[in-house]
């Protein structure tokens, strides 16, 4: 009875801590790098982490930080900070469909209509 607890806790702590899929695996190091929209860059780290600066037509320059996490297949992305006064942080995205080119230097990221909402380019740093 009283290795009960500790069994608990420990199923509870592995569960919770289980390894990631090779296919998120896959995914998370096709996004590690520098990319670029046309409106700005963002650097992805290994571990998600984002950061991006973005200039409008008027030139006003937008800063945002957040991840970018491949899980269970699809990308989450979660908005953590920004300098634009009107968006409220954090903020989640969850990318169901996305799409890397074949040579892995593009990233089509897809909306719920089925449309492209963005497209990166990979840059070369």
């Amino acid at each position: 009875m009283k290795y009960i607890l500790p069994f608990v806790t420990l199923s509870l702590l592995l569960t919770g801590c289980s390894p990631r899929s090779p296919r998120d695996v896959k995914i998370q190091k096709e996004l590690t790098g520098s990319w670029s929209n046309g409106l700005g860059d963002t650097v992805i780290a290994s571990d998600g982490a984002y950061h991006c600066q973005m200039t409008s037509s008027d030139g006003k320059i937008t800063k945002v930080v957040g991840t970018m996490i491949a899980k269970n297949g699809v990308l989450i992305d979660t908005l953590t900070s920004t300098t634009q006064t009107n968006i409220s942080v954090p903020q989640s995205v969850v990318w169901h469909s996305f799409k890397f080119s074949n040579d892995g230097r593009e990233l089509d990221l897809i909306g719920n209509n089925g449309a492209t909402q963005a497209t990166l380019r990979k840059v070369e740093k």
